[in-house]
């Protein structure tokens, strides 16, 4: 009872010292592969803060909200928009299966519902009627490139909108500039992943939950994090989030007096998201449009590759086999010795954990969905014999400079609201980070899946970044008063 009851009032402490010591983890890996980019990497973090400097610069001159958006609109438009036109990404994996089933919906062949990766991940089958209504709509392939940049600086505006809520909009608008030229989410617009669209609406039901949450803005929430889990599965990770942050703000932050109305909007919200995703599946079905559902229905096959440790979690088609069990007891028996199996050979399952941290969380973005088709040694220019390597390489760590700033910041944040014992909406983001670093412990990894959580990073970089711009200011006015 005493361990229960130490959980139960320090629960925000717990979720901040583990999101603590794990970032600090994770920072260290990530310098460790910046600083092996010597000598460039001085440079590019000098660049860096630079930017990051002029930005609080700016900061000072306060600005109508209007200018802000438009900036964050213009420039994160323009970077994707070049992105597309330099780069043309042959569609290709799992994202040429997509792209031909929706060419196929288009003129009537359902023949693509019996292939394999259907039956058994169906769970895409929504997004290949979004590419297939955008395909009848427009008839070509680069309008779902379009709609990639659409849904991406929508969601760029949306971190804007979040962090100025609990800051101010000029530094809220620092942090959202900075995602603009983030190169990690810039290097996949050219793939036609459903990353995009369902960030997108995983983000705006975020905003509407966290933002004046009225019933209205209740039900809106779940229906968007329904619609963002039909494009790509990852609401189990935001309804969790939900739950658990709504808990503890009731815990601590609510007066009884209004904790019947807080638990109702809850589960109004989490009954909205059930109703849509249960409706959607009925419908899928008994229009013929999805036979197999539109569910995981290999769950299993996730985690077999996530624990797999020589492979060190990443994809690999050792125990595939797996898959064309159709009996769902036999499947989890043989799922679960395989498991046992490969955790019994590692020699160090510490040491597994660390390694598949590193190349989740630590290792940099690959390149290969969108720039496979890169003549990596051709010479751009004949000065200094500079290749496509070198200019990859060079956004690569500038992006890992961005990353290991949003760490620090991250760690930040949590220091502050340990201090705040987490009485702010900002606390959802620690959550959600959380979550996602002890789910990607258990299944399946690659440097791309960080493309659904960077945001939180970006948004929570808000607090460290006011409380500098107000120590400066500090500091301004003392040397003002001398």
């Amino acid at each position: 009872m005493k361990i229960i009851s130490f959980i139960r009032n320090n629960t925000i402490k717990i979720i901040l010292l583990c999101t603590i010591i794990i970032t600090m983890v994770v920072l260290y890996q990530n310098t460790e592969v910046f600083l092996s980019f010597i000598p460039f990497s001085f440079y590019l973090l000098f660049g860096i803060l630079l930017i990051y400097g002029i930005l609080i610069f700016y900061a000072k001159h306060n600005l109508p909200d209007m200018v802000y958006i438009l900036v964050i609109i213009l420039v994160s438009f323009l970077l994707r928009l070049f992105f597309i036109i330099i780069v043309n990404t042959p569609i290709s994996s799992d994202f040429l299966l997509i792209y031909d089933a929706a060419k196929k919906v288009i003129v009537g062949d359902t023949s693509w519902q019996e292939q394999s990766f259907f039956s058994t991940w169906s769970y895409q089958i929504p997004f290949v009627y979004y590419e297939a209504l955008l395909l009848k709509l427009f008839r070509t392939e680069l309008i779902l490139k379009i709609f990639n940049i659409a849904f991406m600086v929508s969601t760029n505006v949306l971190i804007y909108l979040i962090a100025k809520e609990y800051t101010n909009s000029r530094i809220a608008f620092i942090s959202a500039f900075l995602y603009s030229i983030y190169p990690a989410p810039i290097l996949l617009t050219s793939v036609l992943t459903n990353q995009h669209i369902s960030l997108f609406f995983f983000i705006t039901g975020i905003y509407f939950y966290l933002i004046r949450p009225t019933w209205l803005r209740m039900i809106l929430a779940g229906t968007f994090f329904a619609l963002g889990n039909l494009m790509r599965p990852e609401g189990i990770l935001v309804i969790g989030s939900v739950i658990l942050h709504h808990l503890i703000m009731i815990q601590y932050n609510i007066k009884w007096k209004n904790l019947k109305q807080h638990l109702c909007k809850l589960l109004l919200l989490l009954l909205i998201y059930g109703l849509i995703m249960q409706m959607s599946t009925v419908l899928f079905k008994i229009t013929g449009a999805a036979p197999h559902g539109i569910a995981n229905n290999c769950p299993e096959w996730k985690f077999i590759v996530g624990l797999d440790t020589d492979s060190m979690g990443t994809y690999n088609e050792k125990n595939a086999s797996i898959i064309l069990i159709s009996d769902l007891q036999t499947r989890k028996e043989q799922a679960k010795d395989i498991i046992v199996k490969s955790l019994k050979s590692s020699k160090n399952i510490p040491l597994f954990f660390i390694e598949k941290f590193k190349i989740m969380w630590g290792r940099v973005e690959a390149t290969t969905w969108s720039l496979s088709h890169i003549q990596n040694d051709k010479i751009i220019f004949q000065l200094g014999d500079i290749t496509y390597r070198h200019i990859i390489d060079l956004v690569l760590y500038f992006d890992k400079g961005i990353v290991i700033i949003q760490l620090m910041a991250l760690i930040f944040s949590c220091i502050s609201m340990w201090k705040e014992q987490g009485r702010n909406n900002m606390f959802f983001f620690i959550i959600l980070i959380i979550l996602n670093y002890f789910t990607y412990t258990l299944i399946e990894i690659q440097p791309r899946y960080r493309y659904f959580i960077m945001p939180s990073f970006f948004i929570l970089s808000a607090i460290p970044i006011e409380v500098f711009i107000k120590k400066l200011n500090s500091l301004a006015k003392n040397r003002d008063d001398s």
